[in-house]
């Protein structure tokens, strides 16, 4: 029998959700990936550790691609055991977030688990590429970066928060509107990951073309509210567009893949720490258009030209992003520890230090 092809190994964090079993169903046949680890974030008392995902990833396995699928639980402590040698970790929420709950509260309730991840990531695959999607998304990449710069690993250029799925709602609209092929309109997203800070960019969906105001209006409030107007109507206000997300998110990785293994360089929006020299902005974390290479964000292309009203709103969400990435710093500098197993012990935590491997700067050493 011939070698497989050479792939990128991925492992998803939080696969134990629906959005999780959908996003490893695409992910399985992408050729690209020879390894496909998924992670059971939810906790079982049982203690013959009986796992929901080995059934899904038994079935996984019968479906005719040469990418291998392993399940692995934190009931039985094998988060390091899945982050082995990773080239891609895809950060997903274990669990529905409640939608009626306040900013706050979530990131809250989220922050804990996706510092332990990022703990995990430092000690076990600290070069991997991060999709962070696990909400609120502009809040995690703060709170990732901050962790990995504990221990020196932190390179802003493999550090990214996914924006696919508000991206493909607005390219999609926009090519409604516009009766065009869906696939070959793309609308970028800047600012921020979701709510009011999330503005996109319809006049650059078709060149030498400008929606009305109004218009391009209603349709940023549609991007906007998708998350929750796609909703069950019983009990509490939760996510349920498993399966259009499950299509955006698996495409990202899919890019991702390829660009890493020097396939393709693809554009794709990104929420990461933008260089200082391209975008004067109060705000650190910026979600705009990057090039991904094989050394991960190679390029920021950093805010385009935009109109008036899109550049008013713009001005809104880095007021809004400042004042959530001085809450991620707040709750870091209060609740967080380093690890035991890092270099960085607890007594030199809250110290400044130098860090070798990359200053402290986005992109200082391209």
């Amino acid at each position: 029998m011939p070698e497989t092809r050479s792939g990128v190994q991925v492992s998803i964090l939080g696969a134990d959700s629906p959005l999780g079993h959908y996003v490893a169903l695409l992910l399985k046949q992408c050729p690209c990936i020879k390894k496909l680890r998924l992670y059971e974030a939810k906790h079982c008392e049982c203690s013959a550790c009986n796992r929901n995902l080995c059934k899904v990833v038994k079935d996984l396995q019968h479906i005719n691609t040469n990418c291998l699928v392993q399940a692995f639980s934190s009931s039985c402590n094998e988060l390091e055991r899945c982050l082995q040698n990773t080239d891609i970790v895809l950060m997903l929420e274990s669990s529905y977030p409640n939608l009626d709950l306040s900013f706050e509260k979530r990131f809250n309730c989220q922050a804990p688990i996706v510092k332990n991840y990022a703990d995990a990531i430092a000690n076990e695959c600290p070069k991997a590429f991060i999709i962070v999607c696990t909400t609120p998304i502009d809040c995690m990449v703060p709170l990732i970066a901050e962790t990995l710069k504990e221990t020196g690993w932190y390179d802003p250029r493999k550090v990214l928060g996914s924006l696919a799925v508000p991206e493909m709602r607005a390219s999609t609209l926009a090519a409604r509107a516009l009766c065009l092929e869906p696939r070959y309109t793309r609308v970028p997203i800047v600012g921020g990951t979701e709510g009011e800070s999330l503005v996109p960019l319809f006049s650059k969906a078709v060149e030498y073309f400008d929606f009305a105001k109004h218009n391009a209006l209603m349709m940023t409030d549609a991007v906007r509210g998708a998350q929750t107007a796609v909703t069950r109507t019983d009990g509490a206000c939760v996510r349920a567009a498993d399966l259009s997300e499950a299509h955006a998110l698996s495409g990202l990785v899919t890019k991702v893949a390829h660009a890493l293994l020097c396939h393709d360089i693809p554009r794709v929006t990104g929420f990461v720490e933008t260089d200082a020299s391209q975008v004067i902005s109060p705000a650190r974390y910026i979600a705009n258009t990057v090039v991904i290479g094989g050394s991960g964000v190679v390029k920021n292309l950093g805010l385009p030209k935009m109109t008036d009203w899109e550049t008013t709103l713009v001005n809104f969400a880095l007021i809004e992003l400042l004042e959530k990435q001085k809450m991620v710093e707040d709750w870091h500098f209060k609740y967080c520890s380093s690890s035991c197993r890092l270099d960085a012990c607890q007594f030199q935590f809250f110290t400044p230090g130098s860090f070798q491997r990359f200053d402290d700067c986005a992109y200082a050493n391209l």
